[in-house]
C-alpha cells in the first residue's frame, strides 16, 4: 500500500481540466427524491442514507440533474424512545450524477409515505382502459391537480405550472412554517414530481413531525421526531428536498488514481470508481489516517480468480488530521476550527478487545473522474483519472 504525500509540488503538473462538480447549486432549488434505504430511529452502528432523484432538475442554464441520479447522506443520531417519544437526525449531502458529483446541504420541505406517492400517480377516479397515462388528471400531494403531461397545473383556480412526462414544473408557493419560506430562486419553475407548489411538512405519517428542517443552522441537519416508540420512514418514502446552501468547506486533494482497471487473465478493462472509505487510528502515536477503497462493475464476478486483487487502495496521512485519546476522536485542526469526524468506541468479546470507528459525517473522501494533463517536457498528455478530495465541514 502507497503513503500519499499531499501538498508535494507533483501535483502542479496534474491539473483538472474541468471541475463542474465543484460549481455550488443555486439555492433554493428542489430536489425530488425516494428513499431507496429504509431509516430507523433504533440504535445502528452506522447508517447510510440513500435515495433517488425521481424528476431532472434543471440546476443552472447548462446543468441538469438527471433522474436516477443517487442522493447520499448519513444518519447523525437516533433516539429510539422516550417519554417525549422518538427522533431521526439525518443529513443529506451528496447528489451523484453519472461521472461527477455535487456536495451540498439540502433541506427538507416535506415528506410523504409511498400510500400518498402511489396515490399522486393514479387518477381518483380510476385510469381508463385504452386512456394513455400521460391524460391522467392526478391530484398531487398537497392539493394541486395535474392536468396531464403539458396541461396545466392548478392550485385551486390559479394556474402554477404544468406537467412533464416524468413529474409536474411550478412555482413554489408561500406555504406556513419556517422549512417552507420563499427564497431567491422560488420563483421559477421548479421540478416536484409527485409535490404541489404549496406541499410542506408531513404527509401520510400521522405521528411524524418536521422538528429541524436543515434550512438554518445547523445547515443541512433534519430532525425528524415522532410520538411513537420506534419512527420508521420505509423505502419508498418520497421527501422534496431543498438547497439549502454550500457550507463552509476544506478540500484537500488526496490522490489521483486510474479510472479504469484490467482483471487478470479478463480481455476488458473495467471502469474504476470509489466503493467507500473509513478511518484508521494509532493509539500508541496517537496518529490517524483515511483509507479510500475502489471497485469496479464485475468485482463479484471476476474478483475470485483475479491475481491483481482489484484496485489498490489509497492509504493517507493528512497534515492536521489526528487522533484525540482524551475524547476518543478523529479529528481534523485546520482553518482555526476544529471538526470530529469519527468517534471511537470499544468492544470487548469473545475474540478480545476491538475498536469500532463511527463517522459523523463532517469529513467525507469525495471522488471525481476527470481530465488531466501532463507536460512531459515536449508534448501534453491528456488522460481521464480519479482525483479524490478529503473534505471537512
Amino acid at each position: 500500500m502507497r503513503q500519499t504525500v499531499f501538498f508535494a509540488a507533483v501535483c502542479l503538473l496534474l491539473l483538472p481540466t474541468s471541475l463542474a462538480a465543484q460549481e455550488p447549486l443555486p439555492a433554493d432549488i428542489t430536489v425530488p427524491v425516494m428513499l431507496t434505504s429504509s431509516l430507523s430511529s433504533e440504535p445502528h452502528a452506522e447508517q447510510t442514507v440513500t435515495a433517488r432523484v425521481m424528476q431532472a432538475v434543471a440546476a443552472g442554464p447548462n446543468l441538469v440533474i438527471p433522474a436516477g441520479s443517487r442522493v447520499v447522506g448519513r444518519v447523525l443520531e437516533t433516539k429510539p424512545s422516550s417519554s417525549q417519544g422518538s427522533q431521526l437526525s439525518l443529513r443529506f449531502d451528496r447528489i451523484i450524477p453519472t461521472n461527477r458529483q455535487f456536495v451540498t446541504a439540502l433541506s427538507l420541505r416535506a415528506i410523504a409515505s409511498h400510500v400518498e406517492v402511489n396515490d399522486a400517480q393514479i387518477p381518483k377516479a380510476g385510469p381508463d382502459e385504452g386512456t394513455s397515462s400521460y391524460s391522467w388528471t392526478t391530484v398531487q400531494v398537497g392539493g394541486d391537480v395535474r392536468y396531464g403531461t403539458g396541461w396545466p397545473v392548478m392550485a385551486g383556480e390559479s394556474e402554477v405550472g404544468k406537467g412533464v412526462p416524468d413529474g409536474v414544473l411550478a412555482r413554489l408557493s408561500a406555504a406556513a412554517g419556517p422549512e417552507c419560506t420563499e427564497g431567491p430562486n422560488t420563483n421559477q419553475l421548479q421540478s416536484l414530481w409527485v409535490f404541489s407548489s404549496s406541499a410542506c411538512g408531513v404527509y401520510g405519517f400521522p405521528d411524524v413531525a418536521i422538528q429541524h428542517s436543515g434550512r438554518t443552522a445547523p445547515l443541512g441537519e433534519i430532525v425528524l421526531v415522532s410520538q411513537g416508540k420506534v419512527l420508521k420512514l420505509p423505502s419508498g418514502t418520497g421527501l422534496l428536498l431543498q438547497v439549502a446552501g454550500d457550507p463552509a468547506v476544506t478540500r484537500i486533494w488526496i490522490d489521483t488514481v486510474p479510472d479504469e482497471y484490467w482483471p487478470v487473465n479478463v480481455p476488458i478493462r473495467e471502469p474504476v470508481s470509489m466503493r467507500d472509505f473509513h478511518f484508521e487510528v494509532n493509539e500508541e502515536t496517537v496518529r490517524a489516517r483515511v483509507v479510500v477503497e475502489y471497485t469496479y462493475p464485475d468485482e463479484l464476478v471476476y474478483g475470485p480468480d483475479d491475481d491483481g486483487r482489484g484496485p489498490q487502495p489509497t492509504v493517507a496521512q493528512i497534515s492536521g488530521l489526528n487522533y484525540d485519546p482524551v475524547t476518543r476522536t478523529v479529528v481534523y485542526e485546520g482553518d482555526e476550527k476544529r471538526t470530529v469526524c469519527a468517534n471511537l468506541a470499544e468492544h470487548k468479546g469473545i475474540f478480545g478487545r476491538r475498536l469500532r470507528i463511527r463517522n459523523t459525517g463532517s469529513c467525507l473522501v469525495i471522488a471525481e473522474d476527470l481530465e488531466h494533463r501532463e507536460d512531459d517536457g515536449w508534448a501534453i498528455r491528456r488522460y481521464r483519472a480519479i482525483d479524490t478530495y478529503f473534505e471537512v465541514r
